[in-house]
């Protein structure tokens, strides 16, 4: 039992800045939940909800996406795109038949109103500018009072592009993607005025954050409980392990994260892993509630993958390895060379990616909440800019997680042909956030039904 009741914001406080969130204890179980929220079976405060938008650029394909052998939405076969999941099925819903129509009532290039549209479900006007602000940001005004940072947008591509980005501002532009996993842990775990480079430094002279907090840690222990203190050191010990991986990518000396090898170039799989640790962390310890990942940019470029073996030192000719290039040819198996074709080229690349998305959704179903696990009180909404080759039917969404009980996983759910507008407010309204509408108002029609 908890000896006393403290505040759900309580944080460890250290020199030079140090500040480290907690994650919900049963100390802090007799708060008021914000904004009259839900509270657990236990009669304690709910865990938070939380939002995950998540995006793999440059679709998907067809034939390999889509369930096999379905009986009914709970009795199907898992396709080979979608065989990754395997581990997290039950806290899945596999979605089909829903369009991005608002995508395609204003400017169009094939990718570009793709991305734009996906979390805003507006049209796309001139300058590539949106109607309304996309789900991320309003969720982000609506409920970040209540935490450390509104929102963390992350991305293996840096700042915001109009091809690339989710998170858009009304009438143009957007928040800037984090791309280092320093920069992140800054933000989290930083004090606001103390700079990646600086936490670098402490870092490359293994000088943790952690031994900073040590002493107001001491002073909060009596405050506390056994299961409390478990808790809170396992907290510790993975924001150490997080640590210890940050600072083997820090190479340079001085380490200016400006100089630090980009990671994404030479293989996004450990930036991946860092970023897992750092998103379960996030949510953990109620930091913020609203996070968007996503990738590269869709669309034209050169974008190789060579820990896959497809890079652009011996591709046979353009368009046999770059991922855009291939992605509008996922038929192809035609040898071009060494055993590769355009299709299995494409199909390994995004293999890779719902692989890595696999490993996040599994962290966050393996983290302890106060109650249940992390994913339980989460919505992670998975999507792309297009289905296959700029089509905007039968979009490749995918929907994780319960969010506190507002979803029904473990279902492959068959639409007619509906906005995805409606997804957008259904996942709005999971998060407590109510409305009837999101985005383009001629494709509004309440929430989707059926996810509950």
């Amino acid at each position: 039992m908890a000896r006393n009741r403290i505040s759900r914001r309580t944080v460890l406080r250290g020199a030079a800045g140090a500040v480290i969130a907690l994650p919900l204890l049963e100390a802090m179980g007799c708060d008021e939940p914000t904004g009259g929220g839900p509270r657990a079976r236990s009669g304690r405060a709910a865990p938070p909800r939380r939002f995950l938008a998540t995006y793999i650029p440059n679709g998907m394909a067809p034939a390999q996406w889509w369930p096999s052998n379905v009986q009914s939405e709970t009795q199907f076969d898992l396709s080979p795109s979608l065989a990754p999941f395997a581990a997290v099925r039950d806290d899945m819903i596999v979605l089909r038949g829903i369009t991005l129509a608002s995508a395609l009532l204003g400017v169009q290039d094939g990718h570009r109103e793709g991305s734009m549209a996906l979390l805003t479900g507006s049209k796309i006007g001139p300058e590539w500018r949106v109607d309304n602000d996309s789900l991320d940001v309003h969720l982000a005004n609506q409920l970040g009072a209540a935490t450390r940072l509104p929102a963390l947008q992350i991305g293996a591509v840096g700042g915001w592009a109009n091809h690339g980005s989710l998170s858009h501002f009304k009438h143009g532009g957007g928040p800037n993607r984090l791309v280092q996993p320093l920069e992140v842990f800054a933000q989290m775990f930083g004090d606001p005025g103390m700079g990646p480079a600086e936490l670098a430094r402490l870092i490359k002279r293994r000088k943790s954050v952690l031994d900073r907090v040590a002493s107001d840690y001491e002073a909060l222990s009596p405050k506390i409980g056994g299961a409390d203190k478990q808790r809170i050191d396992a907290h510790l010990e993975a924001i150490r392990t997080v640590e210890l991986t940050i600072g083997k990518e820090v190479v340079c000396d001085p380490p200016d994260p400006g100089a630090l090898a980009p990671i994404a170039d030479a293989d996004l799989t450990p930036w991946f892993d860092a970023m897992t640790q750092l998103i379960v962390l996030a949510f953990q310890c109620d930091i913020t509630r609203v996070i968007t990942l996503t990738f590269r940019n869709g669309g034209g470029g050169a974008s190789y993958f060579p820990w896959l073996g497809l890079s652009f030192d011996g591709e046979p000719d353009y368009g046999y390895r770059e991922h855009h290039e291939i992605s509008h040819f996922w038929e192809d198996f035609a040898d071009v060379g060494n055993g590769e074709s355009k299709g299995g080229n494409f199909l390994a690349i995004l293999d890779w990616h719902l692989t890595q998305l696999a490993k996040l959704v599994a962290a966050l179903k393996a983290a302890p909440d106060a109650e249940g696990s992390v994913l339980d009180h989460t919505a992670v909404l998975h999507g792309s800019e297009h289905s296959w080759a700029h089509d905007k039917n039968d979009m490749p969404f995918l929907l994780f997680g319960r969010a506190g009980g507002a979803f029904k996983p473990g279902r492959y759910l068959q639409y007619g042909g509906v906005p995805h507008n409606q997804l957008l407010v259904a996942v709005m309204n999971a998060m407590g956030v109510p409305g009837d509408s999101f985005g383009e108002p001629s494709l509004n029609a309440g929430p989707l039904p059926g996810l509950g």
